[in-house]
């Protein structure tokens, strides 16, 4: 029986927080190869790229995660979170004013399914 690509990005965050970033990253390949259109998939790659300080490797998996999963707010933000420890400036005012509607979102409670994230704040609080 395999599992599904959501069951390995859970275990790759997992190995990711257990500094196992080898397997972490298997369980990546994985689920993208399951199914290629699973953004989440790509951003988790990114978290186990940037914690193992591959900066570019990290922009470009979050990247093509975002691309995907536009509506995935976490991977947006760990990239827009990247993009500025790294000083990539590249569409910054187009992040920017992403993360300032996914915030006012946020802020409104407009989506009473949308669960409280806290990466948008900290995404624009920790580069200071």
């Amino acid at each position: 029986m395999s599992a599904s690509p959501a069951a390995l990005i859970n275990a790759a965050k997992v190995m990711n927080s257990q500094l196992r970033s080898a397997e972490a990253e298997q369980l990546c390949f994985r689920a993208i190869k399951m199914d290629p259109t699973y953004g989440e998939a790509y951003c988790q790659l990114g978290d186990v790229y940037k914690d193992g300080e591959q900066i570019q490797a990290a922009l470009e998996a979050y990247q093509q995660g975002v691309q995907l999963s536009p509506g995935y707010d976490a991977g947006f933000c760990n990239y827009f979170y990247t993009a500025t420890f790294a000083c990539h400036w590249e569409g910054r005012a187009a992040s920017v004013r992403k993360l300032r509607q996914n915030i006012a979102r946020y802020l409104r409670g407009s989506d009473p399914l949308a669960h409280e994230c806290v990466q948008p704040f900290q995404s624009l609080a920790y580069p200071l």
